[in-house]
């Protein structure tokens, strides 16, 4: 019986695998354990079965996209967001007027305006706004303006 022994290649996989795992305390985001997760299962795998750099870097991919796809979900239902959104918030852009620089469409992205010298997504909860005419800003939902046309403002 003909015994492979085992190469430095699992090995490598497996502690870079571990050390990214742990890197997750320092670099911000939850992606970067799956990663690490990927690259110690395909050590594992090495380790067990003769496979050749190129499947290792498949099993790689497979698995942490995997394990991001199912586990990022996972994550979320163990640790819910704490951030709220305080919608009494003085925020500075609410009630400025601003310019519609292509069509605005309703509850629907891909309408801007221009805001401080520079182009943002935009839309509007209650009708369509064409180019050129002038809206209120009335709120943000993260890099997109909910706005209202002028004439509409009680």
């Amino acid at each position: 019986m003909n015994i492979i022994e085992p190469s430095w290649e699992p090995y490598v996989w497996i502690i870079v695998g571990v050390l990214i795992m742990i890197g997750e305390f320092v670099i911000p985001g939850t992606f970067v354990v799956f990663i690490g997760f990927g690259a110690v299962v395909t050590g594992v795998c090495s380790l067990f079965f003769p496979i050749g750099l190129g499947m290792q870097i498949l099993i790689m991919a497979i698995t942490t996209g995997v394990s991001i796809l199912f586990g990022s979900a996972f994550i979320k239902k163990v640790f819910p967001s704490t951030v709220t959104k305080d919608e009494m918030s003085d925020e500075p852009f609410r009630n400025d007027i601003v310019t519609v620089q292509s069509d605005i469409l309703v509850n629907q992205k891909g309408g801007r305006i221009r805001y401080q010298g520079t182009d943002w997504d935009a839309y509007s909860e209650g009708s369509r706004i064409s180019k050129g005419e002038r809206v209120r800003i009335l709120r943000r939902d993260n890099l997109t303006f909910i706005v209202e046309p002028l004439e509409f403002r009680d």
